[in-house]
């Protein structure tokens, strides 16, 4: 009985450390493949202490909002609320509404912004 537990416990372990994974390792945080709560508490944070993530490379998912030279994606919490950050992007973009997600560095400075180097819808 202790063997089958034990090796439950390995399993779940080693499921667990494969989930922590995430992606190639191309990025410093991953919200794309957080639940939608996870990734909009994450993505405010962003926007209340920008300093904290200046540098690192971020991809999230959410809706593209934007005029002309203006991008910003809205990260939503699955209920009511939104965290939105502001990118810059040389590509062409989608239209308003559209579901994208985008890759980039987070700059320095407040309020917090992105300079996208991979935009996918």
């Amino acid at each position: 009985m202790k063997k089958i537990g034990l090796a439950m416990l390995v399993l779940l372990l080693l499921i667990s450390a494969v989930g922590c994974g995430g992606t190639a390792g191309d990025v410093d945080l991953d919200l794309s493949s957080l639940s939608s709560t996870v990734a909009y508490a994450q993505a405010l944070q962003m926007t209340e202490t920008p300093q904290d993530y200046a540098g690192k490379t971020v991809r999230l998912s959410g809706q593209y909002m934007g005029t002309g030279s203006a991008h910003s994606i809205l990260v939503f919490d699955g209920t009511c609320c939104t965290a939105t950050i502001g990118f810059t992007f040389s590509g062409s973009t989608p239209k308003p509404g559209t579901r994208i997600t985008i890759t980039g560095t987070v700059n320095e400075g407040s309020p917090c912004s992105i300079t996208v180097t991979s935009l996918s819808y």
